[in-house]
This record gives structure tokens, sequence and C-alpha cells, in this order.
């Protein structure tokens, strides 16, 4: 069984790593793909369940039960369900008159019926995807049961952050630019990894950030047990990696992703020194600011240095974007546009002083959520991540190897969440998957047992 369950991480690691490679995929082939894989692997690990024997104590028993984070993720699924099955145009129209509206033709043969989504397909595509997404997270909180597990899922992070910016300097290099200068608006001299858009890639890097930071904290906390020789190039070589993910950051040139990820290290570093004070806490903490205003005044990139940070904090005229989404959300306030529906909606309400001509997003996560799912779907998300907090604030007072282990990984869970608010990064996948997969590492820490000696 112990065989399975390893076979079925490293696949797990590998559909991690899958989506991130420049292969020309749309997103409903990647949906797809992710979806087969994933799905596979669920059968196998409901398999392994069936014909294994009865939990054969009570902590186990609770372990395999349904926690309230998978029900509520469930619920989210079915929401989205929901919004696909035909209604008759009555019921659509006491439930959301707006939403009638939009159906005045039969469209995909739905003759006296309508759906509570403005777009059919994209909300079957968003299912997918999110199905993918809720599958992987699960999955990776529940298998990962063993020390090298966690190793081996925080190091393929760790490393989808330095093969971005190694593609992307070596393309460049090379005088071949995976994205063109058209696709990037003209900031061709940003580092943008296999992405169109430079704030994806920085929100990647936070993330990786976090994961390198993480296998510091791991290799200190069971140094006792290497060798002095083998820990020292160990952590010579993963600080060198942070080194270049902090250089990817900068080039990247997005003032959201680094901003966030400053705001997450105080936040983070605050909470562990209210828990336990700490002088190595702090004093790391004013390095790391010491170090990033250093790097900004001197070696900033063209878009991203303290002169130019204040013009970047204007947010790129966003707040006329989101005008036009509030209206849009104000007439689909319970239910939304259906989700994955935003693109084909939004042009009915995009003033003209809004650019590009289309819209693909609403630049912040939490409108796009608002916009899409309407309140119920903000109530669903809103319980989701109560109920993740909740799980992490257990696991963050188990002991103080489990507490700052927590703490890396959360540096990178809540930039990302805190960028979220400028961007729609969960509606990219490379970046969605290794979210998800960050969040349940957090998770799968409670799996995992430590000595108290090892961080003394």
């Amino acid at each position: 069984m112990s065989i399975l369950v390893s076979v079925c991480v490293v696949a797990l690691a590998c559909i991690i790593v899958f989506p991130t490679l420049p292969l020309k995929f749309t997103l409903q082939q990647l949906a797809i793909s992710l979806l087969g894989a994933t799905s596979l692997i669920m059968a196998v690990f409901a398999l392994s369940k069936i014909i294994q024997p009865a939990a054969v104590n009570k902590a186990e028993t609770v372990r395999n039960r349904i926690g309230a984070i998978e029900w509520l993720l469930m619920a989210i699924l079915a929401y989205i369900a929901i919004q696909l099955i035909p209604l008759p145009r009555s019921v659509v129209d006491a439930l959301s008159s707006s939403m009638a509206a939009l159906w005045q033709v039969d469209a995909y043969g739905l003759k006296g019926k309508a759906v509570l989504t403005a777009d059919i397909s994209g909300t079957f595509w968003f299912f997918i995807t999110w199905c993918s997404y809720f599958i992987l997270f699960v999955l990776l909180s529940r298998l990962i049961s063993r020390h090298w597990h966690f190793v081996l899922i925080t190091l393929t992070i760790f490393l989808i952050g330095l093969y971005q910016i190694i593609f992307d300097e070596v393309a460049k290099h090379l005088g071949y630019e995976y994205i063109t200068a058209g696709q990037t608006d003209g900031h061709s001299y940003r580092l943008t990894g296999t992405f169109v858009n430079s704030n994806n890639l920085s929100a990647l890097i936070n993330l990786s950030i976090a994961a390198g930071l993480t296998l510091l904290v791991y290799l200190k906390s069971i140094s006792y047990q290497l060798n002095t020789a083998v820990f020292t190039v160990a952590i010579g070589l993963i600080g060198l990696g942070e080194l270049a993910l902090f250089y990817g950051l900068i080039k990247a040139g997005s003032a959201g992703g680094l901003l966030s990820l400053v705001v997450s290290v105080v936040l983070i570093t605050l909470i562990v020194t209210i828990q336990k004070f700490s002088f190595k806490v702090l004093t790391g903490l004013f390095l790391f600011i010491a170090i990033m205003s250093v790097i900004l005044i001197f070696y900033g990139s063209r878009e991203l240095n303290l002169a130019q940070l204040r013009d970047n904090l204007t947010l790129s005229g966003r707040p006329l974007l989101w005008h036009g989404v509030i209206e849009m959300w104000k007439d689909f306030p319970l239910f939304g546009i259906g989700a994955g529906a935003f693109e084909w909606t939004f042009p009915m309400y995009k003033s003209d002083a809004v650019t590009p001509l289309r819209v693909f997003t609403a630049h912040s996560g939490y409108l796009h959520l608002a916009v899409e799912t309407g309140l119920a779907g903000v109530l669903l998300g809103t319980l989701v991540a109560c109920a993740y907090f909740r799980k992490i604030l257990k696991i963050f007072k188990k002991n103080r190897v489990h507490m700052y282990i927590t703490s890396s990984l959360m540096i990178g869970v809540l930039a990302f969440m805190i960028h979220e608010c400028v961007e729609t990064n969960l509606l990219i996948p490379p970046v969605a998957i290794l979210f998800f997969s960050v969040t349940a590492l957090t998770l799968a820490i409670e799996n995992l047992t430590f000595d108290m000696r090892q961080l003394n």
C-alpha cells in the first residue's frame, strides 16, 4: 500500500510540472489532460482505500473522514454544475431577470429554457479545470505522509520557479523570445518565462520562494542527521536558488508581485513573533527589507525600482475597469453571470476608456469571483478560506518545527492571496496548480511527525 501511495505522489509531482512546460496547448486541452491524469490517480487511490484493511485506531479513522474543506470544495463544484442545468425561462426570470434577458434567443438549442450562466461552454470548461485543481489539492493533502513525499513536492515547486527564469534568460540570450513583444504590450525586456504576462510569473516565483524557504527550514530541522558537508552544500545550493528567484522577481517588473511578497513576509513574521518572541526572526525580517531596498535602489529592473514604484501604484488603470465590473455585478448580484462567462458578458459593460478592446478578466481575483458566481459563490469561497485558516492555526500551534515550516509555506499562500487583489492568477492553470499544491502542503504537514530537538 505504501508503494502505491508513493507512486501516486510521484505522479502528482509530474502533473504539477506538466502545465509549466512551454507547450502551446489551449486551456481546454490542458484542462482535459490534467483532469484525465488526476482522475486516474483518484480512481487508483479510491480503489486502494476500498481494499485497504479497516483503520486500526481512532486517529486513523478520523484522518480518513471527509473534512470540512473537502465538503465545501464539493459544494462549489455542485454550485457550478447547477449553473449548467436547463431551467424553464420563468424560473430563471424569477431567480435573475437580468440573466433571463440574456437568453432571448434559443442558444444551444434550449427552446423555452435557460441556464444560470451567460456562457455554457465557458462554465463547462471552468468546471473541468477547477475539478482538476480540487482533486490535486485533496490528493496531495491526504497522500503526503512521509518526509520524502513532502520534500519531493516542495522541491518540485522550488525548481519550477528556477526553470522559468532560466528558460526566459537562455531563450533571450539565444535570440529567441517565447513571448513576442506585441503579446507583452511592448515590455519584451521583462522576464515572462512561459507566460504572456510577467505578473503571472511573479506570482509563481513567490510560491517558489516560499518552497525554497521551507526546504531551508526543513534541512535545519534535520541537520543533526546529515553529514556536515552534505548539509552545507544543500543549504548553499538552495540559498543560491533563492537569490536567483529574487532576481527573477525583480526582473519580472511586477509591483504587485513584489509588494505582496513583502507584506506577506511582514505579516508572517509578526505572527511568529507574537507566538514566540524571537530576535532571529526579527533580524531576518530586517535583513529581508534592507536587501530588497538595496536591490530596488541599485539593481531594480526598468519598471520595478523605488523611483518608479510610486507610479506603478496607480494600478495601471485598473480602477476604471473595476467600475465596469461592479456595474455588471449589480445586475447579477446573487448568482453572478456564470463561472467562466466574464469574457462573453463584460463587453456590454466596458467603457470606451478601458483598453484593450477584449478584456478576459477583472484583474482582481475577488471581483472576478463575485461577478461570475455572485454572492453565493463568494459565501462558499469565504467558508473555504475560514476552514482552511482554522486548520492552519491548529497545525501552527502543534510545535516549533510545524510552526516554522507552516509559516514558510504560508508566506507563499498569503503573497498569492494579496496579489490576487489586483490580478487573476487563479485563472492561469500553471500558477493555480502551484497555489493549490502549496496550500495542500500546508495541510499535509499535519501528517508528518517531527522531533522537538530538531530546531534546538
